[in-house]
């Protein structure tokens, strides 16, 4: 008789324990990044509001829409919010399917019960809006408009004199929803740097002005974190003390990353490292030798 057995990986992956083992190995090595603390998960606020009966029942959209919710938590926000909505104190060694199995029975009940104003206030709220509390990286998350988070949109546009025309031009492109594939060459602009400025400052506030429902819009938010990037860039520093206003994805991100460190070396390339780059980047030579750094720069 042939006897098969079930790799102990396989199992101890759905359990909370390992999660923290990994989550320790990861920060350990600086594997983990930091940042969204400010941001709140869309999944967990349309969970929190979806229309309930008197019973606690869902419509099959509602519970589709739990069920995607809740495959996106973490082990250890899994065993948190079954410990809250079971109303007991047990500890929960469970493995993931027992603890999913527990939170989608006990969920819709639990909310049916609370007020709207109880669930928001409540223990279960602040699991579900932290992004900290999911293994997924695939979740839409939005920006509550803040006193701290207004203060900073407002010194960085105090600062855009000190921000080259080439970081201008891509802000002023996210403001107005606009595309641009990165081009190796220079392409000229008939705008003055003054009245580019004028309008960037003006676009910003006009959007400021027309907040809606509290949360910063997204074309706000990725163009002044264009202006983020820049001083990233200028002062060599990953953690510049600015808040994050646009959660890039963790792939995103380290791309970003990667370019930065990119700029940060090109200065230290030889000559003979820049030849090789340059059939690459300039197959058809349209800038003299002398030019090609200053090019590969502003590509970057």
């Amino acid at each position: 008789m042939r006897r098969l057995f079930l790799a102990e990986s396989d199992i101890r992956s759905d359990e909370v324990s390992c999660e923290k083992v990994t989550a320790s190995v990861a920060k350990s090595y600086g594997l983990q990044r930091g940042g969204h603390n400010h941001h709140l998960v869309q999944d967990g606020l349309r969970l929190l509001n979806l229309p309930r009966g008197e019973d606690g029942s869902l419509s099959p959209e509602s519970l589709n829409i739990m069920h995607s919710t809740i495959n996106k938590l973490s082990n250890g926000a899994l065993q948190s919010v079954a410990k809250i909505i079971s109303r007991t104190k047990c500890s929960f060694n469970k493995t993931r399917p027992l603890l999913r199995e527990i939170v989608t029975y006990h969920l819709p009940c639990y909310l049916a019960k609370l007020d709207h104003e109880d669930v928001i206030m409540s223990e279960l709220s602040e699991i579900l809006i932290n992004p900290g509390s999911y293994q997924s990286d695939s979740l839409s998350l939005v920006t509550p408009v803040s006193p701290l988070l207004l203060s900073s949109i407002n010194q960085a546009l105090d600062r855009l004199d000190g921000i080259p025309d080439q970081a201008l031009v891509a802000v002023n492109r996210k403001l107005i929803g606009k595309t641009s594939m990165p081009k190796f060459w220079h392409v000229p602009r008939s705008s003055s740097r003054g009245h580019l400025i004028e309008i960037v400052r003006k676009r910003c506030k006009m959007i400021i002005a027309r907040i809606e429902e509290g949360y910063m819009p997204k074309r706000l938010a990725k163009a002044m974190s264009m202006v983020n990037l820049y001083w990233k860039q200028k002062l060599r520093s990953m953690d510049i003390s600015q808040l994050e206003y646009f959660p890039f994805s963790k792939e995103t991100a380290s791309l970003q990353n990667d370019v930065l460190n990119a700029l940060w070396l090109l200065p230290k390339l030889q000559h003979d490292d820049l030849k090789l780059l340059r059939p690459i980047l300039d197959p058809d030579p349209k800038f003299r030798k002398m030019q090609f750094r200053v090019s590969l720069r502003k590509y970057f």
